[in-house]
């Protein structure tokens, strides 16, 4: 005997979703800068930096290190000795190349040097160091973000100053700046110190640098591939072509019926 149900329905079968991996996207970063050996010896002292960074997707190809001294140094090991020929506190600082060539830092990538001063030696002050920690080549409204490092083998750092390169020059107990750009140009921005004597130090050098700020698009361009300004352009020359036509045809209309005005009281 043969049960009979109906027809099966026809439903098709769903294959099971595959687990695809969800792309990641490269990292890298520095991660910190460390002295490992020399800190607090007599000047002229020989001090040890080692940096540590990261690279998700490759080796990290070459450190850079400024050591606060006004003085930097690019190698492919991420230990270096310097020797600092002045006393005083310094704060070094390091970057790290990438395997994509992008350069990196961060203020986990800085440590402060101490170098102790003798008796006899004559007093030393300067800004050392600049850094644009970010807003470099970002488009209007662009925050810059900026770093003054320096030294005085006599005391600590009384004060710091930034010219911003747009007119606007400001102090401060801090060595943090921050400024915003309204306008796309390149700007040289210079940081400087001011010493135990009160005296202010530098501007030049590795305490001045480029900031650049880009022109930010005025709107996304059309599907046609033709740019936004020329595409404005065109419509407003537009325009102005047909507005000229329409006033050279309203003229010609004009004339012959004057002209027939004219003829008639002739004829009267």
């Amino acid at each position: 005997m043969v049960w009979y149900s109906g027809d099966c329905p026809n439903t098709p079968i769903t294959p099971s979703p595959t687990n695809t991996p969800t792309p990641v996207s490269a990292t890298s970063s520095c991660n910190q800068l460390r002295v490992t050996s020399g800190n607090g010896g007599l000047v002229p002292a020989l001090i040890t930096l080692r940096a540590t960074g990261a690279d998700s997707s490759g080796s990290i190809q070459r450190y850079r290190f400024y050591f606060g001294d006004g003085q930097t140094n690019e190698s492919t090991n991420p230990e270096i000795q310097h020797r600092y020929e002045v006393s005083g506190t310094f704060l070094a600082r390091a970057d790290i190349l990438d395997s994509r060539g992008i350069w990196k830092t961060s203020d986990s990538c800085q440590t402060p040097v101490s170098v102790q001063s003798l008796p006899v030696e004559s007093q030393k002050s300067d800004c050392s160091d600049l850094f644009i920690v970010s807003g470099n080549s970002t488009g209007v409204p662009a925050t810059g973000k900026f770093l003054v490092s320096g030294y005085d083998n006599k005391g600590s750092v009384k004060r710091y100053k930034m010219d911003f390169g747009n007119g606007i020059t400001r102090e401060s107990d801090s060595n943090t700046f921050e400024q915003v750009y309204n306008t796309a140009g390149t700007y040289t921005v210079r940081g400087f110190i001011q010493d135990t004597q009160s005296s202010w130090k530098s501007g030049t050098g590795s305490c001045e640098k480029p900031f650049y700020v880009a022109t930010k698009p005025l709107a996304s361009q059309p599907e046609t591939g033709t740019p936004t300004v020329f595409t404005l352009a065109a419509l407003t020359s537009g325009i102005v072509g047909i507005s000229l036509l329409a006033s050279k045809s309203l003229q010609a209309s004009v004339r012959p019926a004057t002209r027939s005005k004219s003829k008639r009281r002739r004829s009267r």
